[in-house]
């Protein structure tokens, strides 16, 4: 409630007035308003779905989830103009809606301190004690390491990660600091690329590998290939992480 920012009076005001028409065209112009109106709270749900289709590249999926998000988008109306006398029992709009606002806007801040805090405990100065690194041992990345790595017969995993990717942190505390991993990880080469701060080679690196999002993490099998049907994107639990380690080691 510090400040509000909306659309200038007379444009809303025409918006929520304007003449439409019937038929099919002035359902498709009625359609395309009501998603300008709600952009601001639909807009977060469609980047998150846009960023997984761009992960995935698979048009088929991609076609399916924006259909069934559009489908869901409208189902709301169609109910509202199929069943018109319940919009009478809705509740009336009034002071209340400005404590949900406030809620809501607690809701976020708190969201936006979730993920600062990766940030915030790199900065906090930790002992010796809690220096000392456990679980998986990592390498600098290196495109020269890969190519011995191949020479060597051995596999490499990649791991492409961000000091503020909430994620990246919970491969690192539950995943990549289980035993079993950590054990496993002896038998490939573990490399690691922070992309905290963007560089020269970065992007070379994301379009060679096919990186989209992170984490990101890259599987090379021994004979130097790379394993796409085993990259994985997003957090995973460390018995699935270790399957798939065994795999890259088939």
């Amino acid at each position: 409630g510090l400040f509000e920012l909306q659309p200038p009076a007379f444009i809303r005001n025409r918006l929520t007035n304007a003449d439409t028409g019937k038929g099919f065209a002035g359902a498709f112009v009625s359609g395309l308003l009501a998603g300008v109106i709600a952009s601001p709270c639909v807009g977060p749900v469609l980047v998150g779905v846009l960023a997984y289709i761009a992960q995935t590249q698979n048009s088929a999926l991609g076609f399916a989830l924006l259909f069934t998000f559009a489908m869901g988008f409208g189902m709301l109306f169609i109910a509202l103009g199929t069943f018109s006398q319940f919009a009478n029992r809705l509740p009336r709009s009034g002071g209340w809606m400005n404590k949900v606002k406030y809620l809501l806007a607690l809701v976020l801040f708190g969201m936006s301190f979730y993920y600062a805090w990766p940030l915030v405990k790199k900065a906090i100065p930790q002992s010796a004690q809690t220096q000392v690194k456990k679980g998986v041992q990592w390498t600098k990345f290196d495109p020269k390491i890969v190519e011995q790595a191949k020479i060597d017969g051995k596999p490499v995993i990649i791991d492409f990660f961000a000091d503020w990717c909430v994620a990246c942190v919970e491969m690192d505390q539950f995943t990549f600091s289980q035993k079993s991993v950590s054990d496993q990880s002896k038998e490939f080469v573990m490399l690691k690329i922070d992309a905290t701060t963007p560089f020269d080679e970065l992007n070379d690196w994301q379009q060679k590998y096919k990186v989209y999002g992170l984490p990101t993490m890259i599987f090379i099998n021994a004979k130097g290939e790379v394993r796409e049907d085993l990259t994985l994107t997003g957090f995973e639990e460390a018995p699935e992480f270790l399957e798939r380690m065994k795999k890259a080691l088939r």
